[in-house]
């Protein structure tokens, strides 16, 4: 992302990345869990460590029921935030929790379990009701403490069962179960058979050895399909009371959007922040990178979150505002001129609306050339100035409707004002005059920020070091 935004603004520079000396976030958040002596384990998946310490894959943790409120004072500082999917997406005992590490690219995702549930939420789901056994003795790890071998190679024999699917016949063996096969023979190495026995014995009867080793058996390769589907069946039978087949609405919706993501048109992200969603101001004069910004902190946020770019220094233009257009074009009458200017402003208050709106129902909005008080000089009212403090009649009338959709727009949530000096903001700005860049640069350079939900960030330096402040900003917001 950050190569990407180099290659369009080169001058905007970029330092290098020094070394990471400090803790990464799950560094951390696995020492602050064991100092206030929460239980919890990282119940599968901890042989990948290269893909989820860089947020390639997921880490999944069983935190005890009792201890949610504990895992969440202690995550909640450290910089991860609870995150909602759609609602045919939810399952019930499963939060998912978004971390920003700030030397990461990527975010960090946890899948929090309170209950461990297996399986697929768009395909069959299943519980498998044996946390406090899973809880009761843990092994330490790299990072986070995972079960017992035994029972974690119990857990995924189950789990890549439940992945069978009628699908598998028309091929040879599945790519997921290739890829499955070297963590099945590491679980296998670290186990021991009798205990293995035993706990099934004592926390999974339904599931005796024989079915479990068909079940084993079944995740080999080049053997028959229907084979596969038959240990799938088996099992599916004998956990029946604890497993959920997914509605048929979901399965046809999924199947949609399957052929949507096939002709390049993907759903949109409909995965939304608990804490609720956000209206941020990205303000700053020409020069100080605000659409580069903007564009790097959509290409961040926009595939995990619901998430819209607006710019109201350049909102749609509504059909009164390009006949107006038209005709002062032909006819410049000041009246023309001030029509103009309302609507204008009439169509950035609409725009500012859907913004707002948007944030409401739990996204987050990312706004240009936002109104703001120290800002209305570059973006607010026009008539007032260009018809002087006397305007009488028609002028007054437009002046006061102008003035009246300006201040109806939304407050933020969040002002970042990107702050430059004039000169490097002319240096950066070639495209426009000097005197004009610099005027403007200096309006907000020497205006005074103020206000708890505003953070003023330096923009003249390298575009690495204003985005990581932008993120941590944006992050600490939410």
């Amino acid at each position: 992302m950050l190569g990407l935004r180099m290659t369009l603004d080169p001058t905007l520079g970029v330092t290098p990345e020094p070394p990471r000396l400090a803790p990464s976030l799950l560094e951390q958040l696995a020492a602050a869990l064991g100092e206030r002596a929460v239980r919890y384990c990282q119940w599968k998946g901890h042989w990948k460590r290269e893909r989820w310490m860089t947020g390639e894959g997921d880490v999944d943790l069983l935190v005890a029921a009792a201890d949610l409120p504990r895992f969440a004072a202690v995550a909640h500082p450290l910089g991860c935030r609870p995150a909602r999917s759609a609602p045919d997406a939810e399952v019930a005992g499963v939060t998912s929790w978004y971390g920003y590490d700030p030397e990461l690219p990527l975010f960090l995702r946890l899948h929090v379990h309170t209950r461990l549930i297996i399986g697929e939420h768009w395909r069959t789901l299943c519980r498998v009701p044996i946390e406090d056994a899973v809880l009761a003795d843990v092994v330490p790890r790299a990072v986070f403490p995972a079960p017992r071998p035994e029972v974690e190679l119990i857990l995924f024999v189950l789990r890549m069962t439940l992945r069978h699917a009628a699908s598998d016949v028309l091929g040879g063996d599945p790519s997921w179960l290739v890829v499955a096969r070297p963590e099945l023979a590491y679980l296998e190495e670290q186990a021991e058979p009798a205990r293995v026995s035993d706990l099934l014995a004592r926390h999974l009867p339904a599931v005796d050895r024989a079915l479990f080793d068909r079940c084993r058996n079944a995740l080999e390769l080049r053997i028959s399909p229907l084979r596969r589907l038959a240990a799938r069946r088996a099992l599916c039978r004998e956990l029946g009371p604890t497993l959920r087949s997914a509605p048929l609405a979901l399965t046809v919706r999924r199947a949609a959007a399957a052929v949507r993501r096939r002709a390049g048109t993907p759903p949109p992200v409909a995965r939304r922040l608990a804490s609720g969603g956000l209206l941020v101001a990205l303000v700053g004069a020409d020069g100080a990178g605000k659409s580069t910004c903007a564009l790097a902190l959509y290409s961040w946020l926009g595939p995990h979150f619901r998430t819209m770019q607006a710019h109201l220094g350049r909102p749609p233009r509504s059909l009164w505002t390009l006949i107006v257009g038209g005709l002062r074009k032909l006819v410049p009458l000041p009246a023309l001129i001030y029509l103009r200017h309302v609507c204008t402003a009439r169509d950035r208050y609409r725009l500012a609306v859907r913004a707002g709106r948007f944030a409401l129902d739990g996204g987050i909005a990312l706004c240009e050339r936002y109104l703001g008080a120290e800002h209305d000089q570059l973006v607010g009212p026009r008539i007032r100035a260009l018809a002087g403090p006397r305007a009488r009649g028609f002028a007054h009338s437009l002046a006061a409707l102008e003035e009246r959709y300006y201040r109806r727009f939304p407050a933020p949530d969040l002002r970042l004002v990107l702050r430059v000096a004039p000169e490097i903001a002319v240096r950066r700005k070639t495209d426009e005059p000097g005197d004009y860049v610099r005027r403007r640069a200096t309006l907000v350079w020497q205006a005074q920020w103020t206000g708890g939900s505003t953070r003023v960030i330096d923009a003249g330096r390298p575009l690495n070091l204003v985005l990581t402040d932008l993120k941590a900003a944006l992050w600490t917001e939410l």
